[in-house]
């Protein structure tokens, strides 16, 4: 109806438009049946475990004026009333879940562009099959993203789209909660079906761990960065990181009341949920050091600095301080590859370095686990037990007669 001749008052068209009354009261009942949807999709939302949000509301309506999409709307909206679920849950813990579910609403666009169109996420129409072609997408979904079939589609969700194929451990850890959300839908009763009873997630594959050789460290420490304050701000945090041992997300949290007495005390936000054990760990003369450096701000660190572009940062730093060590590391189809460790240096290596260095040095892995959160006996913490060769020579000299 024009604008000009609706009574917003009394939600009708106004009574001195000249209309024929075949023609009005069309109007009229379909005023009334679009009434009846907007409260019909309030209410059910309303006795719904979802939030009262304009975007949930509108998902209500849709599936009232577009029933043959309700499969795919209940889907999604289950998953919604998962994640609400896990109030409990830290932030960084629920990420990974709500990442999960991103990948499955791009992989069902991508399956109904290639395979078929018609194709929509539901419980019954996920097998074993789409469980491991979900699988493939996410370790080459950059092969979509500027396809002509995709592009537009994927302009309007997100402009920062990984341009490079996904390791096969990032696909296992987002079909792993895949299967979550799977058990917990099936525990309540959504669903009989259960595909993740026939199909096995493949094994995490890992080299062992890489970690800068203390000489390493003091080059990145010692390089001039006078002439490039980010480059100096993001070479402080990655020097710290490495004399404490901690992930990148709990650096990121750290305030300068975590500092007590020359030792800083922090729980593991990975960990607090399974346990809430806080971790101590002395802060030697380098990490006092760079603090002082931030003495008169109100942060501890500079620690603002986006994820991805400390990382890019710590490339730049690893380049500038010409680490050209050969390591071997597993690609992204899980096959060894030997790469310079500027080109593969990251945040995490910072952590590894710390435990490592430890190792090498002949602490006890009940000293080291207290400081890092490791379990002394987990496959994560053995990973790092690949002593360092000269280590070897020195002990092997006890051999010769």
């Amino acid at each position: 109806i024009n604008p000009a001749y609706w009574d917003e008052k009394q939600q009708n068209i106004k009574t001195r438009i000249s209309i024929n009354t075949t023609e009005k009261i069309e109007l009229t009942r379909k005023i009334q049946n679009l009434k009846y949807i907007c409260e019909k999709a309030y209410e059910d939302l309303k006795h719904s475990a979802l939030s009262m949000t304009s975007e949930n509301y509108v998902m209500f309506i849709d599936r009232q004026i577009y029933p043959e999409r309700e499969t795919k709307s209940n889907f999604f909206a289950i998953w919604e009333e998962f994640l609400n679920s896990k109030q409990d849950m830290t932030k960084g813990g629920k990420k990974p879940l709500e990442v999960c579910r991103d990948n499955l609403i791009r992989f069902e666009r991508y399956y109904q562009v290639f395979k078929d169109k018609n194709f929509v996420l539901s419980f019954s129409s996920v097998s074993d099959t789409i469980v491991q072609q979900f699988y493939d997408f996410i370790i080459n979904e950059c092969h979509y993203i500027d396809h002509p079939a995709m592009k537009e589609f994927y302009e309007t969700i997100d402009k920062r789209q990984r341009r490079e194929e996904r390791h096969i451990n990032t696909a296992n850890a987002r079909v792993k909660k895949f299967r979550t959300f799977w058990i917990w839908a099936v525990k309540r009763g959504y669903t009989e079906n259960d595909p993740f009873k026939t199909y096995t997630v493949p094994t995490d594959r890992y080299a062992t761990p890489i970690f800068l050789l203390p000489e390493e460290v003091k080059r990145i420490y010692n390089l001039d960065l006078s002439n490039n304050e980010y480059l100096d701000k993001a070479r402080d945090i990655f020097i710290f990181q490495c004399m404490i041992g901690c992930r990148r997300e709990d650096l990121w949290s750290l305030t300068k009341d975590n500092i007590q007495e020359g030792v800083l005390s922090y729980i593991p936000q990975k960990t607090i949920k399974k346990q809430q054990k806080t971790l101590r760990v002395p802060l030697n003369s380098i990490a006092l050091e760079i603090l002082d450096k931030y003495k008169n701000e109100n942060y501890l660190l500079p620690t603002h600095i986006c994820i991805n572009y400390y990382n890019r940062a710590i490339k730049q730093i690893a380049t500038l301080s010409m680490l050209d060590r050969k390591v071997t590391i597993f690609n992204t189809k899980g096959q060894p590859e030997i790469k310079e460790i500027k080109d593969v240096i990251s945040s995490h290596i910072a952590r590894k370095t710390f435990i490592s260095v430890l190792i090498n040095n002949g602490v006890a892995p009940q000293v080291i686990s207290s400081m890092s959160g490791h379990v002394p006996n987990s496959k994560a913490f053995e990973r790092y037990f690949n002593i360092e060769d000269e280590i070897k020579k020195s002990v092997v000299k006890n051999l010769e007669i």
